[in-house]
């Protein structure tokens, strides 16, 4: 195996994928669709994902597996909306009645907005948590 990202195994499992994928027509029948389905071993939602996926992009790297964590060119979150997330964190969000996301985000949008900030989404802010919790 060599050194380089993606890992050998991710490349063979992606051009795997092409292969299966580059042998299906372009109007895809039921039996198309089971047959790749059973050859790639995934459900039929991720099977109609990676086939637009790789027709838009046209390469073997568009089926490359999801990797988590952050999105190259995701931005961490603006200072000021880092502090007022940090001091509702400890305040609110941190003790024994800890409240549900939602509000917890609701309180945060409230002192954003009134600081003329944009309040990160409810999604961003379950990240967030999840590197806090």
């Amino acid at each position: 195996m060599s050194d380089n990202f993606p890992a050998d195994k991710d490349w063979e499992e992606a051009e795997r994928r092409a292969q299966v994928i580059a042998e299906l027509p372009v109007r895809l029948t039921q039996g198309n669709v089971d047959w790749a389905m059973r050859q790639l071993n995934v459900s039929r939602s991720t099977l109609f994902r990676l086939v637009k996926q790789f027709r838009e992009d046209g390469r073997t790297s568009a089926l490359l597996r999801d990797t988590r964590g952050p999105k190259p060119g995701m931005h961490p979150l603006d200072p000021a909306v880092e502090a007022i997330v940090s001091h509702h964190f400890r305040v609110f969000y941190a003790t024994r009645r800890k409240p549900t996301r939602t509000r917890f985000w609701r309180e945060i949008a409230a002192d954003c907005q009134a600081q003329g900030l944009a309040p990160p989404s409810i999604r961003r802010l379950g990240r967030w948590l999840e590197g806090h919790d």
